[in-house]
């Protein structure tokens, strides 16, 4: 989750480009967007865009090209590939935190809450598996992003602009919830206890809290994962992260009830991340993207912890007393 709002809603729905329904082949596209409570939809030929975007003439380096047509590309993906293609939009980590949330998810419909749930993969996925779905979270391009990708995808999954340390004050939310998601957001927060102390309010007297973080033994995949770890919430990492007994203790605090602290994110898909991370650094996300795409059946297949490589992520399913 990130507190830094680096782009206007305006900015990031600009870059939300969907295909053009009723369009036979690539012939347009749509620009969608979603944002201060007003929806638009603005249609404009694949020439446009091409002169807009990707024209020589406009594009004042080969990052902006890049950037345009990875825009484009994951557009176009996330059409054809459905919910699913959201998993594999971001590194290897991605996936494993979502196959060990899916693996927890009740199988018949709750109504869930995704605290902290940037652009969407997560509540869009889980709406997908019948889940009525709420995302909070505090970036207001994230949530413009959300909603546009929901409304492409026909997901019944609702996003709403939450700053999660200003959850105490939604009694509306109180005792709502079946289930809370929350993946990768309380080590950005100071007050981690409070959060997870306003998280189990949301939730019924036998609600799940199903919660990922990174585990504090951890092998640093780069060096932003080294730190320095500054109590400043500016969007980075304020811990590395947390052990079992950490986390046991704070979710007890909470009135939880721990039912399984467990890991994941082993050697294969750390090794991969590094991979993406450092030739993103070295030709661009896009095209490293592209290049570590093929290697993504490996964590999947003969993915293990190991002594140089901890899991990166622990993991917590907690009930509600």
């Amino acid at each position: 989750m990130n507190h830094a709002l680096s782009e206007s809603p305006e900015s990031a729905a600009r870059n939300l480009i969907t295909p053009w329904e009723g369009i036979q082949g690539v012939q347009g596209l749509a620009f969608a967007s979603e944002f201060q409570g007003d929806s638009a939809r603005v249609l404009v030929p694949l020439d446009d865009f091409i002169d807009t975007f990707l024209s020589p003439s406009r594009a004042s380096n080969w990052c902006q090209v890049q950037s345009s047509t990875m825009r484009l590309l994951k557009s176009l993906g996330v059409r054809l590939g459905g919910a699913r293609s959201l998993l594999f939009l971001g590194d290897s980590l991605v996936i494993d935190r979502w196959r060990w949330i899916r693996k927890h998810l009740p199988r018949d419909s709750m109504l869930l809450v995704d605290a902290g749930c940037g652009n969407g993969w997560l509540a869009i996925n889980c709406a997908r598996l019948g889940h009525q779905t709420l995302g909070l979270g505090s970036n207001e391009s994230d949530i413009a992003r959300a909603r546009v990708r929901a409304e492409v995808l026909r997901s019944n999954a609702r996003f709403e602009v939450q700053d999660l340390r200003e959850l105490a004050g939604r009694d509306d939310l109180k005792a709502s919830f079946d289930v809370v998601t929350c993946t990768e957001v309380i080590e950005h927060i100071l007050d981690d206890s409070g959060l997870i102390s306003d998280l189990a309010a949301l939730l019924r007297p036998g609600g799940r809290l199903l919660l990922t973080t990174p585990n504090a033994d951890y092998v640093p995949v780069d060096d932003g994962d080294a730190g320095p770890f500054v109590a400043v919430e500016d969007g980075r990492h304020v811990r590395k992260g947390y052990s079992a007994d950490e986390l046991r203790e704070i979710a007890e605090s909470a009135s939880l009830r721990v039912e399984e602290i467990s890991y994941c994110s082993g050697r294969e898909s750390q090794r991969l991340t590094r991979l993406l991370r450092r030739l993103t650094r070295s030709i661009g996300y896009g095209p490293a993207w592209a290049l570590t795409l093929p290697l993504r059946v490996l964590p999947l297949t003969i993915e293990r912890p190991t002594p140089d490589y901890p899991p990166y992520t622990i993991c917590i399913e907690a009930f509600k007393k």
